[in-house]
């Protein structure tokens, strides 16, 4: 008799745990949906940045190739003036060699 008591009870024992064990699973799931949320870290406050100071994204790409048009005209700029004055050059050893060749200029 006392033998039959005690299967019944254990296998309600065993049903229990097992009831116990799928909901302490499903909680603790739950829970790590729960936990990212402080993972993100402390929340910013906005700071406010007058109308006049701001810059949208359209403004900094054109900024950005402006200052790139820029930097190209002043490199073209450059080569220019570094080929006038290597042209300058030959041409000044030019007249000196007719000069002092005896050549009339």
């Amino acid at each position: 008799m006392w033998r039959g008591m005690f299967v019944v009870l254990q296998d309600v024992l065993d049903v229990v745990e097992e009831e116990d064990r799928s909901e302490s699973e499903l909680s603790s799931e739950y829970e790590e949906y729960t936990d990212s949320e402080d993972e993100t870290g402390p929340r910013l406050k906005p700071v406010f940045v007058p109308k006049t100071d701001r810059v949208t994204i359209k403004e900094k790409e054109d900024q950005a190739k402006e200052e790139q048009m820029l930097e190209q005209e002043k490199k073209r700029q450059g080569d220019l003036r570094k080929r006038e004055s290597h042209r300058v050059g030959e041409i000044f050893c030019t007249l000196l060699r007719l000069q002092y060749s005896g050549h009339p200029l």
